[in-house]
């Protein structure tokens, strides 16, 4: 019976309401109401201050995000040396396997000496080729 006697309520004090005359209104009403708003809620429309109420920045908690940004860091710079030594590892295989190719005769000794790898790069002398044959 409860909600039938609230309903009644508002019916009686709907059309009391609707009896009441029109008043009228300011011509800055809308201005006035906007600033009223603008006063009693600022949190609400900077989303900062909405940022600022997150349990990661509390007191206890200043130190969360601080840390995700070191450990991201951490981890990139980690990542970062394994994919250098890595291409260094591979670029090394390559190069002994390019120098394997071009002179499968070579010794340790004659790697050991300068100017047998300078002349590894060098096209051969065709004179001395000539002479050779």
């Amino acid at each position: 019976m409860k909600p039938n006697s609230d309903s009644q309520q508002d019916a009686r004090l709907d059309t009391l309401l609707r009896r009441l005359p029109d008043m009228p209104v300011a011509s800055n009403f809308t201005a006035r109401v906007l600033q009223s708003v603008e006063r009693e809620a600022p949190a609400a429309s900077d989303p900062l201050l909405k940022l600022a109420d997150l349990w990661i920045f509390r007191p206890g908690w200043r130190w969360l995000p601080y840390s995700a940004v070191v450990a991201t860091a951490l981890l990139m710079g980690v990542y970062s040396y394994r994919f250098h030594t890595q291409a260094a590892r591979a670029a090394l295989a390559q190069n002994m396997a390019a120098i394997a190719k071009v002179s499968p005769q070579l010794t340790a000794a004659d790697l050991q000496d300068f100017n047998v790898i300078c002349r590894l790069g060098q096209a051969p002398d065709k004179d001395l080729l000539a002479l050779m044959q």
